[in-house]
């Protein structure tokens, strides 16, 4: 299930896609941030203790890890797995900086064949 809206947009093959995540929880502050954000991208992340939302790890691949038996989220992959640490420090960035937690980004669509999507273009 995709409660985020982003997927039928992915479907549709939309060039661009405004995703708005909202939350009832902020991000984990006590998370090892500086550690996170301040090294090479392939460095351990851990989106579920950093407190990044499960309507977005799902996204990238986490969706089992944030699912009570791992099947509500886990087939909702759309973006690579490796792009959320540097999309989640740019969310921690601009929070710890006191402005708000918008960001733009670029991504090549993986391939899902659970929601019927042919992955390579790019939103």
């Amino acid at each position: 299930i995709d409660s985020s809206g982003l997927i039928i947009q992915l479907q549709r093959e939309v060039p661009k896609v405004i995703w708005v995540a909202n939350s009832y929880k902020g991000l984990n502050m006590s998370y090892t941030w500086d550690d996170a954000c301040n090294s090479r991208p392939s460095m351990p992340f851990d989106p579920i203790a950093a407190g990044i939302l499960d309507q977005v790890v799902d996204k990238f691949g986490y969706g089992a890890e944030v699912t009570d038996g791992g099947y509500y989220l886990a087939n909702n992959q759309v973006f690579d797995k490796l792009e959320l640490q540097s999309l989640a420090c740019q969310l921690w960035l601009l929070g710890k900086a006191g402005k708000p937690s918008v960001v733009h980004f670029k991504s090549q669509v993986q391939t899902n064949t659970w929601w019927g999507l042919r992955g390579g273009r790019y939103v």
